[in-house]
């Protein structure tokens, strides 16, 4: 009886190799929190088809991601100095206080302040700014699902995030979107409020960077973006 002879196992075999070794492992990751595809546009195609995008869309949203990957790689550096500073405890307390009021308690009191304070007469003021913030809502919500770029602690393991994001993706910034329009729209009603909503506004939009939730260039497009829809609304009302 001849004896059994066991097969040859490569030592290596046993043991998967990291994500960061193959560029298989790095697409299967990088899509598991809804990254950018980094294969072949066909295998591109292929992963989107299903949903019934055509190829001209599918194109056009590959150049879009591959152009935020390459603008992410020039930011990692700079935010990971910016996010590893070692900050005393009360000026992260209130970097994520200025976060936590910027997710929309801040300015419904405001909103709430000018009615108390000015009746009847702060209902346009109100109104327009209730208009203008469900327009950017619908603007960054869109962007955020058509480009689907993850965050920068999502991304970058040397990144801490200090608080808990609201949504998944990142671009652009939706609480510096929505902090400058409602700055932009409440200072046209009411000039004598900007000592108070453009600090803040500055705050905001520099804890979504240290916190580790976004990038400078969400932070700026969403800034732009701000800005513009609260231009239209402007132009379109005064």
């Amino acid at each position: 009886m001849q004896p059994i002879r066991k097969a040859h196992v490569p030592k290596h075999a046993s043991h998967e190799r990291p994500w960061r070794s193959t560029r298989q492992g790095y697409a299967a990751r990088h899509l598991s929190f809804g990254g950018s595809w980094r294969g072949t546009r066909e295998e591109y195609a292929a992963r989107r088809s299903p949903c019934g995008w055509s190829w001209r869309s599918t194109r056009l949203s590959l150049a879009t991601h591959q152009g935020l990957n390459r603008l992410a790689a020039r930011e990692h550096a700079w935010l990971e100095r910016l996010n590893g500073i070692r900050l005393p405890d009360w000026e992260v307390g209130l970097l994520r206080l200025a976060s936590r009021l910027g997710d929309g308690m801040f300015w419904y009191a405001l909103m709430g302040a000018l009615i108390a304070r000015q009746g009847w007469g702060a209902v346009p003021a109100v109104l327009h700014m209730i208009v203008a913030g469900l327009a950017g809502t619908l603007v960054y919500k869109w962007l955020k699902g058509a480009t689907e770029r993850p965050r920068p602690y999502q991304a970058c393991p040397t990144i801490c995030c200090l608080t808990a994001p609201l949504d998944r993706f990142s671009f652009p910034s939706g609480h510096t979107l929505h902090a400058v329009v409602f700055s932009l729209v409440a200072t046209a009603y009411y000039p004598m409020l900007g000592w108070l909503v453009w600090p803040f506004t500055a705050l905001v939009a520099l804890s979504r960077l240290v916190l580790g939730l976004h990038y400078v260039s969400d932070v700026l497009v969403g800034a732009l973006l701000g800005g513009s829809i609260a231009a239209l609304t402007l132009t379109l009302v005064l």
